[in-house]
């Protein structure tokens, strides 16, 4: 990886880091109950789709999502 490509990189996850916690302050404040209901949908897709991961690697089956 060049240096350049290595700053744009850096410079674009802190830039998308801070936008993001930006946007959640903002969300918080507008709708508190809101932003609970979103942290437990990316809670139970993250395990929704961890558990469907070791069942394709158990049987080697595959999944079209």
């Amino acid at each position: 990886m060049k240096t350049s490509t290595l700053i744009l990189t850096l410079l674009f996850f802190n830039s998308s880091l801070i936008l993001a916690q930006f946007m959640s302050w903002l969300f918080i404040y507008i709708n508190p109950f809101a932003m609970v209901g979103g942290e437990l949908f990316l809670f139970l897709s993250y395990h929704v789709f961890k558990i469907i991961k070791e069942v394709r690697d158990v049987f080697n089956v595959d999944f079209k999502l």
